[in-house]
């Protein structure tokens, strides 16, 4: 059993992937990408940035938690899009004091993507730059790792 489990890890890391998506070339295709991988997410979603304004998105997150997942963002902007989805159930808003630079979006243990800057549809549409996803098992852990005190930091917008 146990080498079955050493080989089925092996197997996993070999046919893991990391995408690139150029932005605002590619916005549409990563945004759907983005909302297929949380329609199927099968627990959590975790949002970490400065601020998150961007309403397709919005649509895939407040989805996921109509559908039971547990949605957890920590932002240090709650305008707009933040704190309208407070109202729903399975979202917890956690704001932070620590300014950062750049935004991570984590999908269970399946997915992370990391951003240059705040989540906003504008800076998507307009900016050019490049978000990274990975579906590499030991890539989440380690970025979940790193992002735990942040996250234990955070307090609850409602609390």
């Amino acid at each position: 059993m146990i080498k079955l489990l050493g080989l089925l890890f092996t197997i996993t890391l070999l046919y893991s992937k990391e995408s690139v998506y150029l932005f605002p070339d590619q916005h549409s295709y990563c945004v759907y990408q983005l909302n297929k991988a949380m329609k199927n997410a099968s627990e959590r979603i975790i949002v970490i940035s400065h601020s998150f304004n961007h309403p397709e998105l919005k649509k895939g997150i407040l989805q996921a938690a109509k559908h039971g997942k547990n949605v957890t963002l920590v932002l240090n902007d709650l305008h707009r899009d933040p704190l309208s989805m407070v109202q729903y159930d399975h979202i917890e808003l956690y704001s932070t004091p620590h300014p950062f630079d750049t935004s991570t979006l984590i999908i269970d243990h399946s997915l992370v993507c990391t951003f240059p800057g705040a989540i906003e549809e504008e800076d998507f549409s307009f900016i050019r730059s490049s978000i990274r996803c990975s579906d590499n098992p030991k890539t989440i852990k380690q970025i979940r790792r790193s992002l735990n005190p942040l996250i234990s930091s955070a307090k609850l917008y409602l609390e």
